[in-house]
């Protein structure tokens, strides 16, 4: 990210992201008629380079085991009776579907009130804000559904 951001600026660091964040079959529905160096300018007037590049380290580098054991984890989760979401776009570049699936399987595995959805979409990352209505009623559910007694205590 940093050698795009040398070489291109902002503008590059922006069309790296987007690139990444729409996978190619965003990029052929949302450019097809439409000029993406019109796009990536008008994104440069609400963007600064060091933001960006200070969210490309931090998805690049972000490991939750850094944090805690994932057993340590799934047991404080499990023993709160939490009830975890995860939504996750298969086109995703940034959180791939594959490591998603397997981290959703791991804390049910271990007793952890875990619903994973993928939700289809073209967008890629990018569909959790432009396709919004795709995962309100995920969203929806969990908030509708009951607190166990043993989670309020």
């Amino acid at each position: 990210m940093r050698d795009v951001s040398r070489s291109g600026g902002l503008e590059g660091a922006l069309r790296l992201i987007t690139y990444f964040g729409l996978g190619s079959d965003g990029l052929e529905h949302l450019f097809r008629a439409a000029d993406f160096g019109v796009y990536l300018r008008s994104r440069s007037g609400a963007a600064s380079l060091a933001h960006t590049l200070e969210i490309g380290k931090l998805v690049a580098t972000y490991d939750l085991e850094g944090i805690t054991a994932q057993d340590d984890l799934f047991a404080r989760w499990r023993d709160l009776g939490l009830r975890l979401l995860t939504m996750n776009v298969p086109g995703d570049q940034f959180f791939p579907a594959a490591e998603m699936r397997e981290f959703a399987r791991a804390s049910a595995g271990a007793g952890v009130d875990h619903t994973h959805v993928e939700v289809p979409s073209v967008l890629g990352h990018l569909a959790a804000l432009m396709e919004t209505e795709k995962f309100a009623p995920h969203l929806q559910a969990l908030l509708d559904t009951p607190v166990p007694e043993a989670a309020h205590a």
